[in-house]
């Protein structure tokens, strides 16, 4: 049932039986049929470890596993059984070929295919009239006929002067990273969607209002870039498609420690002029050459601060539990790399940094700063 299930969504889903090829310089994608033998498929391993933990590790192991990209699909599903204690199923999807919504999407297209299997029935699945290919073609077009000559200029306002050091207490070269997590309190996560409807914003705005708050308080410097992602499917058409669609981009921020209304304001409205341009990645921004320096991600200078859904809400399979396995972080691209995971009314704050850079205590200090500013924003904006 569930081998079945597994190609049904690899047959679904062009990116996860791609690979990628060298041609004369240029990365070009292969999609491979969906029958063919070399498709991704479901792996049965057992293992001699029992209960959560066997499980644990049995994920992080093949979680961690790389791929050859040239002549194997990025992505990779499988089960463990680990002395009679249950199963554990993992997923694994290259960033080359998905995102974060990817994966929400993959899982929720997975659950569909088995609760059709286990109930006799079709599945119920939107069509996807777009793909990434179709995407990317666009994509192309635009940016080599100057469809995208706005977007750049926007990018070049923005980031032409734009502060390298951010002001962090950086002690030594990065060589390792560690993940700070902390549980965000129930009364602030319960109340984020209303208090931001209240202040006429977002969830993310005021969340990054709070971080932004934070970091200035912490380092005093009030010209802050912020680099986030943001899901780019702007087109209903290919909400329901697997790709790397997301973009990054760079939020230029001045902080302040008065008037954190005026702040959320102000940061709104840099969001939403972002938003508007964010069809250009940084990473387009950076390969243009617009700019007299590369934005892309550096574990010396970067700091980036996001809004995740958690993919757990998904998976609705009678007897399956879903949750996130954490594994070794091994090194970053970023200086500091701030996630809030979302799963439903709850919160979580996940903190990925370089401890020889930075020293785990003031990590744990900007962290309770954070939440501090989001209680008092969320506190002016209450009825």
């Amino acid at each position: 049932m569930l081998r079945r299930a597994v190609g049904s969504l690899v047959a679904r889903h062009e990116q996860l039986r791609s690979r990628f090829e060298d041609a004369n310089g240029a990365l070009v994608q292969v999609i491979e049929p969906a029958k063919r033998s070399s498709s991704p498929r479901l792996s049965v391993e057992n293992g001699s470890g029992s209960g959560p933990d066997g499980h644990r590790e049995w994920a992080r192991t093949f979680v961690e596993r790389s791929f050859s990209l040239h002549s194997e699909a990025p992505f990779r599903i499988g089960i463990h059984n680990a002395d009679g204690d249950g199963q554990a199923l993992a997923i694994v999807m290259h960033h080359i070929i998905s995102d974060r919504l990817s994966l929400g999407v993959a899982v929720r297209d997975l659950n569909e295919f088995i609760l059709a299997e286990i109930e006799c029935r079709s599945p119920r699945l939107p069509d996807i009239p777009l793909r990434f290919a179709d995407y990317a073609s666009w994509w192309e077009e635009q940016r080599s006929s100057g469809g995208f000559t706005r977007n750049f200029d926007f990018w070049r306002s923005q980031l032409d002067d734009a502060p390298i050091d951010l002001g962090l207490p950086i002690r030594a070269a990065p060589r390792s990273a560690a993940r700070y997590v902390q549980h965000i309190p129930e009364t602030l996560a319960e109340g984020l969607q209303r208090g931001a409807a209240a202040l006429r914003t977002t969830p993310y705005v005021v969340l990054l209002t709070a971080f932004s708050g934070a970091l200035f308080e912490a380092t005093s410097k009030a010209d802050q870039v912020l680099q986030c992602g943001y899901a780019n499917r702007q087109p209903a058409a290919l909400r329901h498609a697997v790709g790397r669609f997301s973009s990054n981009m760079a939020l230029r921020i001045r902080a302040t420690s008065e008037d954190p209304a005026g702040q959320l304001r102000s940061i709104h409205a840099v969001a939403m002029r972002a938003y508007t341009n964010a069809v250009v990645s940084l990473d387009a921004v950076d390969e243009s050459g617009v700019l007299p320096r590369r934005h892309a991600p550096d574990a010396m200078t970067t700091v980036a601060f996001q809004l995740v859904e958690g993919v757990d809400h998904y998976m609705s399979v009678p007897g399956l539990d879903i949750a996130a396995v954490p594994i070794s972080p091994g090194s970053t691209q970023d200086l500091l790399d701030v996630v809030v995971e979302r799963i439903g009314e709850r919160l979580t704050l996940h903190v990925v940094f370089c401890p020889e850079a930075l020293d785990p205590s003031w990590i744990v200090s900007l962290a309770s700063r954070f939440i501090s500013h989001l209680d008092r924003l969320l506190a002016s904006g209450a009825p």
